[in-house]
């Protein structure tokens, strides 16, 4: 580990650094569980509202998710922008309030129609992740980014693995309609906390300008940092293989299984999460060792065979085994990749910057599916994992190369660029991180 790398040896346990990371983790984790209270029963809901027919719930259950994708790919580089220009804990609050506001509307929906339209509206109000992303990764220190981006993802896994489960005994007590307005009290309870127990850094606060085109020019300017094509290429793979895979995970296994394959279907993508969380965990210390660059590189291979060798399983229990690894490699990549974008895009940016990885996301959050389902009618299920493969064989070549751009060194008061030649990243070797 470099000099660098190491943290303070005075810096205390209590430092505010750690409280503020804490805290952002934890509601991190409520907030995901907040959805996943809801989302996951949204067909069965529409049902309740009288759309009795499988096929055109399935369909009124697509638009309304493509609303909602389209409202984050929309929104988040704008909730971003507002948190680096206003105050990050601010518009986080508001993010908060906005999105209880919408869900405890949603309870009060009576037909298809106008869920639909509350749906499309929790898009538009989806902007906590970046404003979360952006103000923990502004209130760490630069050396423990790593480690504060493994946290925060390792509890969005913890989130999205209570949710469903906890949703289910929710919505058994209480209906669905009374689900919305347990997860708008969740999120209620995450605004609180924010505002009880987070102190965010004076310096890092807000930055200057004010109207839509300085947001607008905020984002534009972001755009055109150097590296950040590459950076976009690289964040976009990673977050488009999960969606690929969830829709023909499913259908795949219950190839595969007598009778009901939903305990095995549950039982995978519970391993896949857990995988993910203790990865994302370990990313910060295996990166601190290895090198960031290295860690990208190494798991994506290791996501690129797992597909390989899940396209020849003959056997549910070798799927089993097989997406432990899917579950390690999506568990390393997200991490350092929100990582890699703390380390080359300066402070005063960094909530625009998240807000476009979300909008990244969204994209591939909606097209993997789609793409998926297409190549699974047209050549089968299988050839869909060497889609998979591909995809992350690539992510590898993308991070092998991505550190010999020029590099955007965060500072204080600007970004200066280094203009690395193959090998150096930030003051150095990059694989000496």
């Amino acid at each position: 580990m470099s000099q660098e790398q190491r943290p303070p040896a005075s810096e205390p346990p209590s430092a505010p650094w750690r409280r503020t990371l804490l805290v952002m983790a934890v509601v991190q984790g409520a907030a995901v569980m907040g959805f996943g209270l809801v989302y996951p029963f949204m067909p069965l809901f529409i049902q309740e509202l009288g759309v009795a027919e499988p096929r055109r719930a399935a369909f009124w259950t697509g638009i309304g998710s493509g609303g909602v994708g389209l409202g984050m790919a929309v929104a988040g580089p704008i909730w971003g922008s507002l948190g680096d220009r206003f105050g990050r804990k601010r518009t986080l609050l508001l993010c908060y309030l906005s999105m209880a506001t919408v869900l405890a509307l949603t309870a009060l929906v009576t037909n298809v129609y106008q869920l639909t339209g509350a749906r499309w509206a929790s898009g538009f109000v989806w902007g906590f992740l970046p404003v979360t992303m952006g103000l923990a990764a502004a209130a760490t220190p630069r050396q423990r980014v790593a480690y504060a981006m493994g946290l925060m993802q390792g509890m969005g896994y913890v989130g999205m693995t209570l949710g469903p489960a906890l949703g289910g005994f929710v919505v058994t007590v209480v209906g669905y309609r009374g689900s919305f307005l347990a997860a708008s009290s969740i999120l209620v309870f995450c605004a609180i906390l924010v505002h009880v127990a987070v102190r965010e850094p004076a310096s890092t606060s807000r930055s200057p300008g004010r109207g839509s085109a300085g947001i607008l020019r905020s984002i534009s300017d972001l755009t055109r940092l150097p590296g950040m094509g590459p950076l976009l290429l690289l964040i976009f793979l990673v977050y488009l293989g999960p969606p690929v895979l969830m829709p023909v995970l499913p259908a795949f296994i219950g190839t595969l299984v007598a009778g009901t394959s939903a305990p095995v279907t549950g039982a995978a993508f519970s391993i896949m999460g857990l995988a993910g969380a203790v990865a994302s965990y370990l990313s910060a210390r295996l990166s601190q060792r290895v090198g960031l660059r290295r860690v990208l590189v190494g798991a994506a291979l290791v996501a690129a065979a797992a597909y390989v060798g899940l396209s020849f399983a003959q056997h549910a229990s070798q799927v089993l085994v097989i997406v432990v690894f899917i579950g390690l490699g999506n568990g390393l990549l997200v991490p350092q990749a929100n990582a890699l974008v703390a380390t080359l895009v300066p402070q005063e940016q960094q909530g625009s910057a998240y807000g476009l990885v979300q909008s990244v996301n969204s994209v591939a959050f909606g097209g993997g599916p789609f793409v998926s389902g297409a190549t699974a009618s047209l050549v089968g299920l299988r050839p869909v994992f060497y889609l998979n493969t591909a995809v992350f064989a690539l992510l590898a070549l993308v991070a092998a190369r991505l550190l010999h751009v020029p590099q955007v060194v965060p500072t204080p008061a600007r970004a200066t660029i280094s203009r690395a030649s193959p090998g150096q990243g930030r003051g150095g070797n990059p694989d000496s991180e």
